[in-house]
């Protein structure tokens, strides 16, 4: 399990023990270790606390239960002013709630990839810095586009096929 980094005193809006989903806490998604050291609170709005469900429920969750095993999250919501400390664009997901990186000390990451593409709906997943890195998932509601992306080391994104990434790292 992630370690909780929340500041104190901060309303953030919803109960953070509460749980979203079956296997998804509140918490998850505004705890930042980098937030905290810099004092950044990472409060998501109604709208985007809404887009964070959605997430959960369209996507997150049903993943974890096709693979059975526990996800941690690495990153999910990120106000401006996180977002621009950790040098992400201005358009990324994560600004709306609509978006996580996720890994697993047990699964592996194409494995998770697979669960995450084979469901109906999502909107992206970047496989960042495999075989090592983590899958970034993005779900808006209505937008069912499924971009595929590969972000290599010098952080450069490309579009990719499923086969492509299959024959990169394994795949089924």
């Amino acid at each position: 399990m992630a370690k909780k980094y929340i500041l104190d005193g901060v309303n953030y809006g919803r109960n953070l023990d509460a749980y979203i989903s079956n296997n998804f806490q509140y918490w998850e998604f505004v705890s930042s270790d980098k937030a905290v050291r810099l004092g950044i609170k990472n409060v998501p709005t109604n709208a985007e606390w809404k887009n964070i469900e959605d997430l959960v429920k369209n996507v997150l969750q049903p993943m974890r239960d096709l693979l059975g095993k526990a996800i941690t999250i690495n990153s999910g919501f990120r106000c401006e002013e996180l977002n621009m400390a950790v040098g992400s664009s201005n358009t990324s997901f994560h600004r709306l709630g609509c978006a996580a990186d996720i890994d697993s000390d047990t699964i592996p990451l194409m494995d998770i990839l697979n669960a995450v593409y084979g469901l109906p709906k999502w909107t992206e997943i970047i496989a960042e810095y495999f075989p090592n890195g983590w899958v970034h998932v993005a779900y808006k509601a209505g937008d069912n586009r499924k971009m595929l992306k590969l972000k290599d080391p010098t952080h450069n994104f490309k579009g990719v096929s499923k086969e492509y990434l299959d024959k990169l790292y394994g795949g089924k």
